[in-house]
């Protein structure tokens, strides 16, 4: 894997980053809750401060795919408790619910979900966001 040696590594710096590039427009993050659940969830600004989306599946059709990868795979990597105390966190901190998309809505749904999530933010729906180029050649 290639990183770039410029890129932050450490949470502190990573959040830095996060904070100082979300004041020139809205940036997007994607994570798994166990990835930085220790930091997060000691971190009131920072979940206060931040606006949250919570990308919800039936286990039921998630856990297989992952056993299927790592049949040693651990309740904790799967990061179901993880996520729960972060969205109970969210809430308790800010007053506030986290946006909660259901993946099969996402996925039967994508226009009309992702329109009305936009709208939920304050941002424009942008159509072409379904569209991207190909950037390496499948082998």
């Amino acid at each position: 894997m290639i990183v770039n040696p410029q890129h932050p590594t450490t949470f502190e710096d990573i959040k830095n980053y996060i904070i100082h590039n979300s004041q020139k427009q809205p940036i997007f993050l994607k994570d798994m809750a166990y990835h930085c659940y220790e930091y997060l969830i000691e971190d009131r600004d920072f979940l206060i401060n931040s606006t949250h989306t919570f990308i919800i599946r039936d286990p039921a059709k998630s856990v297989p795919s992952y056993y299927f990868l790592d049949s040693n795979i651990t309740e904790d990597e799967l990061g179901y408790r993880q996520q729960y105390d972060l969205f109970q966190k969210i809430t308790e901190f800010s007053g506030k619910v986290p946006i909660l998309i259901d993946a099969d809505d996402l996925q039967r749904y994508p226009n009309k979900i992702l329109s009305s999530y936009c709208n939920q933010l304050n941002l424009a729906f942008m159509p072409k966001v379904f569209e991207w180029k190909q950037f390496y050649d499948q082998q």
